[in-house]
């Protein structure tokens, strides 16, 4: 993928994050507080021009760091997953795939809408373990990291 349109994504997601207080590191914007972890990153294909959104929570209890990597994260999935239907999920792989894009710009700025629209109020919610057991928009297809037990009895300590 040319740099222009990687620095064009990039760029286009920069105010929301910034305005949530997120930190950018690479291609990836984090957001550390005493509980937990916020971390979203776009990922290139290796083998196409098509880009990935993932998206993790990093469970500070389980070791404190200051900022998340994806690998590390306990709860993860990816933008996608965040759509209701599957004619949505179908546009939404149209769009992130830039291969013969004639208007990179205009699928840049429908990618950062759905950003701010589905991930940033997301994010708002998850302050606690106790408030990703209670996740349900994305639960059923979320990747548990280390295991969904861990969360639970840290969730535990906070009700």
């Amino acid at each position: 993928m040319s740099a222009k349109i990687s620095k064009m994504r990039q760029d286009s997601l920069k105010p929301a994050f910034k305005s949530e207080g997120f930190k950018k590191k690479g291609a990836a914007w984090g957001l550390v507080t005493d509980e937990m972890g916020k971390l979203f990153k776009i990922q290139c294909s290796q083998n196409s021009d098509r880009i990935y959104f993932n998206i993790g929570i990093y469970l500070q209890a389980l070791g404190k760091v200051e900022f998340p990597r994806e690998v590390d994260c306990h709860v993860r999935c990816r933008l996608e997953q965040f759509l209701a239907s599957k004619e949505d999920i179908l546009s939404f792989y149209e769009l992130t795939d830039f291969e013969n894009c004639p208007d990179p710009q205009e699928r840049v700025k429908e990618i950062s809408k759905l950003v701010t629209s589905k991930v940033m109020p997301w994010f708002r919610k998850l302050n606690s373990p106790s408030d990703i057991v209670a996740l349900q928009e994305v639960a059923p297809t979320m990747f548990w990291n280390n295991g969904k037990e861990l969360l639970e009895k840290l969730s535990e300590k906070h009700t």
